[in-house]
């Protein structure tokens, strides 16, 4: 997880611009406009945007929140 998040917040090489499309709101079939990106989800905290995703597997459990614009 730490090595994916490494190549993202780099923004370069095979992780340019990747960050930026899975953090992107989507729109539901409805068209109502969803927090969840493709895999992560927008957090507000006062005027930040922040990003994260959890996973969680047999015992054990991950969340990363980060502040990609800062």
């Amino acid at each position: 997880l730490t090595r994916w998040l490494q190549t993202l917040l780099a923004d370069e090489g095979p992780g340019q611009g990747v960050l930026a499309q899975l953090g992107a709101p989507r729109r539901l079939n409805q068209g109502q406009l969803s927090a969840y990106g493709l895999g992560l989800a927008q957090t507000p905290l006062g005027r930040r945007r922040l990003l994260g995703h959890g996973g969680s597997h047999a015992g054990y459990k991950t969340y990363f929140l980060l502040a990609p614009d800062r």
